[in-house]
């Protein structure tokens, strides 16, 4: 508080003429006490403000964006909650040293519990190829003690430029996303105009969001941490429409660059070189396939 920048009221709204000293540090004045009876005065209430620099409201920062919104529930919303963050990562490892994949293994104790599926996760601080904390990787896979992403790199260069390097003190976190299913192909927005197309314009850090008919039924209120963090793109096709029909047949060929597909879960004995599966035989199975047994 600025103490030469004080003004004062009586309890009528009143101002009080006290002059600041600067040399003293006092404000001085006269004050008139009314009377109130013989040999009695009324008292008098001091109020007392402070004067401040005017604010001007600026926001391009988003901080001071009043502006409100809804966003409809059009083609589906997604969320991934987790709560493990700052968990230490043991190892990295490209899941094989091919150049057409760019799959890698992150390891750490309990990573296939922590991160299932889907979850999202982000880099707490640069390692080899990961060098932003601002990027997010999707769990594609699991196994014991590991997470499966995708990176930029191939995995033959990964192998050239960090093979044999090893790191101490890095982490990973998980990430509480809202994810806005097929909202944006390319440079086209998906939603329709009477929803809310330019949503994003309207996010700042510490916004609250409220989510309603939610699982359940239920309502929450969130708050937005971090606006600036960026998904991977990891599909992207694009084709003439002018080339097809609906009597047009399209097939789209997809090379697994990740891992080996998970052909069957479920209970196993293994008795001498016989295999017996507990739960139905999987038609993939036919003779001559082979298929590699994990965990």
């Amino acid at each position: 508080m600025n103490n030469n920048q004080l003004i004062f009221f009586n309890k009528e709204g009143d101002a009080l003429n006290l002059n600041y000293d600067t040399t003293t540090g006092v404000y001085n004045g006269t004050l008139n006490f009314d009377e109130n009876s013989s040999d009695t005065f009324k008292t008098i209430g001091l109020y007392l403000f402070e004067k401040v620099p005017s604010i001007t409201f600026d926001s391009i920062d988003g901080d001071t964006n009043l502006q409100k919104f809804q966003l409809f529930n059009e083609n589906r919303f997604t969320f991934t909650g987790n709560t493990y963050f700052t968990q230490s990562i043991t190892k990295i490892e490209p899941i094989n040293n091919h150049v057409d994949f760019y799959s890698k293994w992150i390891y750490g104790i309990d990573f296939e519990t922590k991160y299932p599926i889907g979850s999202s996760i982000t880099f707490n601080s640069p390692v080899f190829e990961f060098t932003s904390i601002l990027t997010t990787y999707t769990v594609i896979g699991t196994k014991k003690g590991a997470v499966m992403i995708i990176s930029p790199t191939n995995n033959r260069v990964f192998t050239t430029l960090y093979g044999g390097l090893t790191f101490s003190n890095k982490t990973i976190s998980g990430l509480n996303t809202i994810g806005v299913y097929d909202y944006r192909r390319g440079a086209i927005n998906q939603l329709s105009n009477w929803n809310e197309p330019s949503y994003y314009t309207y996010l700042y850090d510490k916004k609250k969001l409220t989510i309603v008919n939610g699982q359940h039924g239920s309502q929450s209120v969130v708050t937005i941490v971090n606006k600036d963090l960026l998904d991977r793109t990891y599909y992207n096709y694009n084709i003439n429409q002018l080339m097809y029909t609906q009597s047009t047949d399209l097939n789209v060929k997809l090379t697994l660059k990740s891992n080996l597909p998970n052909i069957y879960t479920g209970g196993m004995d293994i008795i001498g070189n016989l295999v017996y599966l507990t739960n139905p035989i999987p038609k993939i199975l036919l003779p001559g396939t082979q298929f590699v047994i994990n965990n």
